[in-house]
């Protein structure tokens, strides 16, 4: 039950904790992964977006648009297929990228505080053994349901 609870916790307060270092900034976690996923992929589709923000659809397309709002990106209709949106950063968007790496840094700093640089290694390479284990067990359970 130990890991559970550990990776609500960590989930919980990292969130928040990053939520801090971003408010001066005027952005949230989310609008800060969806400023850096298009500074690195500008074709980067919503379900991308949804799958790292781990939501559906629908939220996404609220927060994009809360987003336009703000002034951070710029919808446009897609040419290929109009029932799609192109996201692409605006101006103002584009700017604040380089601020909101540095306050990644700063949390991943808050975060890894007190463990080596092995011990951050291994935090990592265990992370990912566990995420990789528990999606592909519940990827496994979906295909069997489906046949």
């Amino acid at each position: 039950m130990k890991l559970i609870c550990d990776i609500s916790v960590t989930h919980k307060y990292g969130k928040q904790a990053l939520d801090l270092l971003l408010a001066p900034h005027g952005v949230c976690w989310q609008e800060m992964v969806v400023l850096m996923v298009l500074e690195e992929a500008p074709e980067a589709p919503q379900s991308l977006l949804g799958a790292l923000l781990q939501t559906d659809k629908g939220n996404v397309t609220k927060l994009l648009t809360r987003m336009e709002a703000k002034g951070l990106l710029v919808r446009q209709p897609s040419k290929e297929d109009r029932r799609r949106m192109r996201n692409a950063l605006s101006e103002p968007g584009a700017r604040l990228v380089p601020a909101l790496r540095q306050a990644l840094a700063a949390w991943e700093a808050v975060c890894y505080a007190g463990l080596s640089k092995e011990e951050q290694r291994i935090f990592n390479k265990a992370s990912q053994t566990i995420i990789h284990n528990t999606s592909r067990m519940v990827n496994d359970a979906q295909k069997e349901e489906a046949s």
